[in-house]
């Protein structure tokens, strides 16, 4: 798996913010720190995808953070803490705008 940054940008294109990637990816560390990868600005190989059990769509919201922590247990993560990778765009539509609340939710 490689990850970087993603910048955020709005409806007509202008960047609005940005994800950082975190500091480390080992499995532990995704434990514990309250930032995972962005999913748009991180990439993997088929194989690993599918040793690792793919998607859970149990989680709904999380099942970028459950596939992190399955790849981080069966192989190594690279981290490209200077680049950008995607660009995602933040509107009305987007899941993670519809259920901002639910998403930022703490159980």
């Amino acid at each position: 798996m490689v990850t970087a940054a993603c910048l955020l940008i709005d409806a007509d294109g202008a960047i609005i913010g940005a994800i950082a990637p975190p500091p480390t990816v080992t499995f532990p560390e995704l434990l514990r720190f309250p930032t995972n990868p962005a999913q748009p600005a991180t990439f993997f190989k088929a194989d690993a995808y599918r040793e690792a059990g793919g998607l859970d769509p149990r989680y709904d919201l999380a099942m970028d953070t459950d596939l992190w922590l399955k790849l981080a247990r069966t192989g190594r993560i690279q981290i490209l803490p200077t680049e950008v990778l995607a660009r995602f765009r933040l509107h009305p539509d987007a899941k993670s705008v519809q259920d901002r609340e639910r998403l930022h939710a703490r159980t």
